[in-house]
Formats: C-alpha cells, sequence, structure tokens
C-alpha cells in the first residue's frame, strides 16, 4: 500500500466513524465499514471511497437513519 494512499484512505474515510455518522453508531459499529473503506480507497482511490460511505449510508438508512453524506464530501458531489 502507498503511503500517500493510505494517507489519503485514511483522511476520507474517518468520516464513517465521524460526528455525520454519529446517529448511525449506536445501531451499526463503523469499525468495519471504515476498514473495508480505506481498503478499497487504496485500489481505486475516491470512486471507491465514495462507494464505500455510500454503502455505510445504506445500511444506516436499513435504522432509519437517512444521511446526505454527499454534501459533506466533495469528491462524492454529484
Amino acid at each position: 500500500m502507498h503511503q500517500q494512499s493510505a494517507s489519503y484512505a485514511t483522511e476520507k474515510c474517518s468520516i464513517i466513524s465521524g460526528y455525520l455518522f454519529a446517529s448511525c453508531h449506536q445501531y451499526l459499529s463503523p469499525d468495519l465499514y471504515q476498514q473495508q473503506c480505506k481498503t478499497d480507497t487504496c485500489k481505486c482511490g475516491e470512486t471507491c471511497m465514495c462507494s464505500a460511505v455510500a454503502h455505510y449510508a445504506r445500511q444506516c438508512r436499513s435504522y432509519g437513519i437517512f444521511i446526505d453524506f454527499r454534501f459533506n464530501v466533495a469528491e462524492c458531489g454529484k
């Protein structure tokens, strides 16, 4: 894993365990999702990062928690 990729992945995927998704954490632990996000992001960059964060957001929706992360993550805005 390239160090720059790892740093980018760690920074960007931290949104999963951050304040934006805090209302979901009591229902769905962010740990595995954040780790998978970092792994995927190191492989293919922001496309995979956005997909991984979107996956966690979808899982949160299954608990009735709706989080519009795309507004807060510029890379995933569209």
